[in-house]
């Protein structure tokens, strides 16, 4: 619904010809590396549940799902975060269904 009504403010852009034109061309940002819990030593015990069931429901929906922000910097440094943020690619409609 948000996708609908952003093309049709700016304008569908033609995404076969812009997908050709990047093909060649490397991202700035390199490829994502996953780090293990062996590495980067967060405690799961300080992870909220609720915040690991909407990860897990989204991924056994087949999406990707990411525990983002400031709770991972306070993970990283032992502390419990006050809140959660989750970053995925399922639309807004498809995370409500």
């Amino acid at each position: 619904m948000i996708k609908k009504f952003i093309d049709k403010l700016f304008g569908k852009t033609d995404t076969a010809a812009a997908g050709s034109a990047r093909a060649g061309k490397k991202s700035p940002y390199g490829k994502r590396l996953e780090i293990g819990p062996q590495e980067h030593g967060i405690d799961t015990s300080l992870v909220d549940e609720r915040a690991m069931d909407v990860v897990r429901t989204l991924k056994d929906a087949g999406y990707e799902a990411f525990i983002v922000g400031g709770a991972v910097r306070d993970l990283l440094v032992g502390l419990r975060p006050k809140d959660f943020d989750v970053a995925t690619d399922a639309t807004p409609e498809q995370v409500k269904s």
